[in-house]
């Protein structure tokens, strides 16, 4: 029995073929590897570009839509108002998150160039203090509507208003641009 496994082997090693067959797996091998490694990539990155598409156009949204409810809020009165005079506005403290895209996405934006991310942060994080002011503001409006009948607490929430209304309505035109900009960036992603 020994000397017959002997022989098979001596026959085995001594032949041309098996070497053959090796090379030809580990080469089969190899190739099906890189191949799926290529195919998985591209599969890959085909993925990462659609979410970075679909991110962008439902983040374009957002703004646009958080831009046009609050021009139909207070904006529009705001870009109209006397600059001597301001405005004032009910502006109840909400509680809302208006930022449900942004939010749930957030681990996403990673996928735009740096430039863009920067941009779409600064501008998420502008109109969340925004909506702050906005509330503060408002918060503020009722006391000087509440306080109208004690002539000097009218007089000084008055100027405490005109101050804070100068600022807000500042704030409006950078708010305004930052959304134009971040929407005309978004939208130009492919």
């Amino acid at each position: 029995m020994k000397e017959y496994i002997l022989l098979i082997l001596n026959d085995l090693f001594s032949s041309k073929e098996w070497i053959i067959a090796l090379f030809s797996a580990l080469l089969g091998s190899i190739v099906g590897a890189v191949g799926t490694y290529f195919v998985h990539r591209k599969h890959t990155k085909d993925l990462e570009e659609k979410q970075r598409l679909n991110l962008a156009k439902a983040l374009s949204i957002e703004i646009a839509s958080l831009w046009e409810r609050y021009m139909n809020i207070a904006g529009k009165q705001i870009e109209e108002a006397n600059d001597n005079k301001p405005i004032l506005i009910d502006c109840p403290e909400t509680y809302r998150n208006y930022f449900v895209i942004f939010d749930q996405s957030s681990n996403l934006v990673g996928l735009f160039n740096q430039d863009t991310l920067k941009k779409v942060i600064e501008g998420y994080i502008n109109w969340k203090a925004f909506l702050d002011e906005m509330i503060e503001y408002g918060k503020m409006t009722t006391r000087y509507r509440n306080a109208q009948n004690s002539i000097q607490c009218a007089s000084d929430l008055n100027n405490e208003i005109q101050e804070h209304f100068d600022i807000f309505r500042k704030r409006h035109f950078e708010i305004k641009r930052m959304s134009e900009e971040t929407i005309l960036m978004l939208g130009q992603i492919k």
